[in-house]
C-alpha cells in the first residue's frame, strides 16, 4: 500500500501509522514514513504494519489509520514556532485498499488454421501426420505456430520431429526422405539439399534422437543456407519437406524393417510398394462392395503391413539469419 500525505498538512513532521503513539520499539523500516520537501509517504505490504483485513462475499478489505498532528489556527501565539502553547490536535485518518472478489474477464483468440494429412489405410486405420520444431533436444514441447516463421543462425541446432497419430500400439513410424528447398512452391526445377534419403542420414551433422513414441521421428541438424542465394542480405527462407510412412511393428518384411538403403535397393523397395499399395486398394474397394458401407474398415488385416508414402510438410518455414563476423577467424 502506498499513501501519500502533503508536507503543508501537517505540523513537525508529527505523523506515524496506527492509532497511539510509537511506544519505545523500533518501528520497523517498511513502516517508516520518508519525508521529502512537499511530501510525507508511506510504502509498505499488505501484511505489514499492523494491517486490518475484513472479508465479505463481494470484497476484501485491507485498512490502517495515519495518525498526524497538525494546527490550523492562525493566532499569532501558536504560528509563532518558539510559542510554548499549540491549538493544534492529532487527527486520525483511516486508509484502505478493497478489491473486489468477483468480476468478468474477458480475452480472445484467434483460430490457427493447420492443414493435416490424413491417410486412411484399410486394415491398419487412419493416421495424421505432423512435422514439429522444438526449442531443445528433449522435443517436450512443439514450437506454436504463432511462432512462424522460426528464426535461427547458421550453423546453430534445429530440432524438428515427425509423429504420426492413429492407428494401433503396435505401429511404428518410418521416416523415408527429407529435403530441403529454398522456398514453399516447388516444382522439379527448385534447388533441393537431401539430408535423408532412403532412410539413410546423408547430412554429417544430422542427428537422430531417442523418442518415447514408436510414432515419433526426432532429428537435429545444423542450420545451413543455400549457395545460390548466399549473397542476400535478409533472413534466408528454408522449407522441409519430409516423407514418411507407417507400419506394424516386428515385421521383417516392412520398409520400417529395412532401414538405411542403397539406391539401388529403393529402386526395387518402390516397385514393391507400387504394387503393394494396388493390392491394399484392391482389397479396400473388395471390401465396401461387400459390407454396402462407406465406413473404413478398422479391423486389421494381416496381409496389410505398411502405409503407402505420405508427404508430410511442416506449418511454416524457418528463416536462417546470417551474422556477420568482422574479426574471422584465422585459417
Amino acid at each position: 500500500m502506498d499513501i501519500t500525505v502533503s508536507a503543508c498538512s501537517v505540523d513537525n513532521n508529527a505523523l506515524s501509522l496506527g492509532t497511539s503513539a510509537p511506544g519505545t520499539q523500533p518501528i520497523p523500516e517498511e513502516c517508516r514514513v520518508k519525508s521529502e520537501e512537499d511530501s510525507h509517504k508511506f510504502s509498505f505490504g499488505l501484511s505489514d504494519c499492523s494491517m486490518r483485513v475484513e472479508e465479505d462475499f463481494w470484497t476484501i478489505v485491507y485498512s490502517n489509520t495515519v495518525r498526524l498532528f497538525a494546527d490550523d489556527s492562525k493566532d499569532d501565539e501558536t504560528q509563532n514556532s518558539n510559542s510554548p502553547i499549540t491549538r493544534g490536535a492529532w487527527f486520525y485518518v483511516p486508509v484502505s485498499c478493497t478489491f473486489q472478489k468477483h468480476g468478468n474477464l474477458t480475452t480472445s483468440f484467434q483460430p490457427v488454421e493447420r492443414e493435416v494429412d490424413l491417410l486412411s489405410v484399410p486394415g491398419m486405420g487412419s493416421f495424421s501426420f505432423f512435422l514439429d520444431f522444438y526449442n531443445s533436444s528433449d522435443f517436450s514441447v512443439a514450437i506454436g505456430p504463432y511462432d512462424y516463421p522460426l528464426q535461427f543462425t547458421v550453423n546453430s541446432d534445429i530440432y524438428f520431429g515427425l509423429r504420426a497419430v492413429g492407428g494401433g500400439t503396435d505401429m511404428q513410424l518410418f521416416t523415408v526422405n527429407c529435403i530441403a528447398y529454398p522456398t514453399a512452391d516447388i516444382n522439379d526445377n527448385t534447388n533441393s539439399y537431401t539430408m535423408i534419403g532412403n532412410g539413410c542420414i546423408l547430412d554429417s551433422t544430422m542427428v537422430k534422437h531417442p523418442a518415447a513414441s514408436s510414432m515419433e521421428n526426432h532429428f537435429s541438424i545444423k542450420a545451413f543456407q543455400f549457395r545460390t542465394i548466399a549473397n542476400n542480405t535478409g533472413p534466408i527462407v528454408v522449407h522441409i519437406q519430409c516423407s514418411v510412412i507407417v507400419c506394424v511393428s516386428n515385421n521383417s518384411i516392412t520398409r520400417c524393417s529395412q532401414g538405411c538403403v542403397s539406391d539401388d535397393q529403393a529402386t526395387r523397395r518402390r516397385r514393391e510398394i507400387i504394387r503393394s499399395s494396388f493390392a491394399v486398394n484392391h482389397r479396400y474397394k473388395r471390401q465396401l462392395i461387400e459390407d454396402d458401407d462407406d465406413s473404413i474398415p478398422n479391423n486389421n488385416d494381416p496381409n496389410v503391413t505398411q502405409s503407402p508414402v505420405q508427404q508430410v510438410n511442416s506449418s511454416g518455414d524457418i528463416q536462417i539469419i546470417i551474422e556477420v563476423n568482422s574479426n574471422p577467424s584465422p585459417c
